[in-house]
C-alpha cells in the first residue's frame, strides 16, 4: 500500500520541529509497568478479531509490518492457542511472555530515550526490544528476566512503577502460635546501626531512635521519624508483614512492605537475625548491607 499525502504531511511536519535536547547519560527516566503480559503473534491471513477487539478497547496493542508477515503486540489474556489458529495466527515464541516498560518523558523530545536505557539492559545481556511510534516509546523484556532488569535499571536512578507489577510476596501466611515469629514479638528500641560494617553511622544510648512494634501474626510497623523540625522527606517509617524461619541460631527474616515512607527497593528485604536474650543483631542481606543491634523495650513478652 502507497503511503497516502497525510502520512508524507506527518512525517514533513516532523523532520521541521525544533530538535529538543537529546538525554544526557545519567538523567534519571520514569517507566510505568504495563499491568498484563505480552504476547507476540505472527499475522499469516490478515489481522485476528482478537487483536482488533484489543485495539478498539484502548489495550495495549502494536501491529508491526515485518518481511514475510506482521506481527502484533497483545496482552495474553485476550487470545488463545486455538483462536488465534482458527484465524491464521500462530505465536512467534510459543509460551513466551513480554513485560512493557513505557517511558514516561517529563519534557517533549523529537531524540530516542531509550537509547541509554538499552546500553544499560545490554550490559546485564537482557533481551529488550524497542516499540516507537507516535507517543511514548516502549521497551519490552521477557518476563522471566524483568527482576535482573529493574535491578540494573534501578542501580541506574531510574524510577518504575507500579511496586506491585515489579514483585509480589514469595512466603506463606505467619501463624500467631508460631514460635519462631513470637521470639521476634514486642517492642523495640534501636541503639546501634553500622553501615557499612564495621562503621557505625547512628547510635541511640538514650532510648530516642527509631522504634519497632512487631506482632506475633508477623504484622509490623518501624517508626522512624524526623528528629529535627522541618525535615519531612527524612521520615523512613514503614509497615507490613514478616516471614520469619529458624536457621540454626539464627533466623531469617523477610519482610514485605506495605507501606514505606522512602522509594522501594527492588530486592525484597531480607536480613539475618541474631537473638539475644534482651537484644537482637539484625544483618540486611543484599547489594545494601548494614547492621542494626536492637534493644527490647519492656517485658519479656507478649501475650497473645
Amino acid at each position: 500500500m502507497a503511503p497516502t499525502a497525510s502520512a508524507w504531511a506527518t512525517h514533513v511536519e516532523l523532520a521541521h520541529e525544533v530538535a529538543g535536547e537529546p538525554l544526557k547519560p545519567g538523567k534519571a527516566l520514569g517507566l510505568e509497568v504495563l499491568p498484563d503480559p505480552i504476547g507476540l503473534l505472527r499475522l499469516n491471513r490478515g489481522v485476528p478479531d482478537c487483536v482488533r477487539a484489543a485495539a478498539r478497547s484502548d489495550e495495549f496493542c502494536t501491529v508491526v509490518q515485518e518481511p514475510g508477515a506482521a506481527t502484533a503486540w497483545v496482552p495474553r489474556r485476550v487470545f488463545s492457542k486455538e483462536l488465534v489458529q482458527s484465524e491464521g495466527a500462530e505465536e512467534v515464541t510459543p509460551g513466551q511472555s513480554w513485560c512493557a516498560l513505557r517511558i514516561e518523558a517529563r519534557t517533549p523530545s523529537s531524540f530516542s530515550l531509550a537509547g541509554p536505557l538499552f546500553k544499560t539492559l545490554a550490559a546485564g545481556s537482557i533481551r529488550a526490544r524497542l516499540l516507537s511510534v507516535l507517543g511514548p516509546e516502549v521497551i519490552l523484556i521477557p518476563e522471566s528476566e524483568l527482576p535482573a532488569a529493574v535491578a540494573l535499571l534501578v542501580q541506574e536512578g531510574h524510577a518504575l512503577w507500579p511496586t506491585g507489577r515489579l514483585s509480589a510476596p514469595v512466603w506463606r501466611e505467619v501463624s500467631a502460635s508460631d514460635p519462631v515469629a513470637k521470639e521476634l514479638a514486642g517492642v523495640w528500641s534501636l541503639v546501634q546501626r553500622e553501615q557499612p560494617l564495621g562503621t557505625t553511622v547512628a547510635e541511640f544510648t538514650d532510648g530516642d531512635g527509631p522504634l519497632r512494634l512487631q506482632a506475633p501474626s508477623g504484622l509490623f510497623v518501624e517508626l522512624c521519624i524526623p528528629r529535627r523540625k522541618g525535615h519531612d522527606l527524612e521520615e523512613a517509617s514503614f509497615g507490613g508483614y514478616c516471614h520469619v524461619e529458624a536457621n540454626g541460631r539464627q533466623l531469617q527474616y523477610v519482610q514485605q512492605r506495605r507501606i514505606d515512607f522512602q522509594p522501594p527497593q527492588v530486592e525484597v528485604p531480607s536480613f539475618v537475625v541474631t537473638p539475644g536474650d534482651t537484644s537482637i543483631e539484625v544483618t540486611a542481606v543484599g547489594a545494601n548491607e548494614f547492621r542494626e543491634l536492637w534493644a527490647r523495650v519492656g517485658a519479656a513478652g507478649t501475650q497473645e
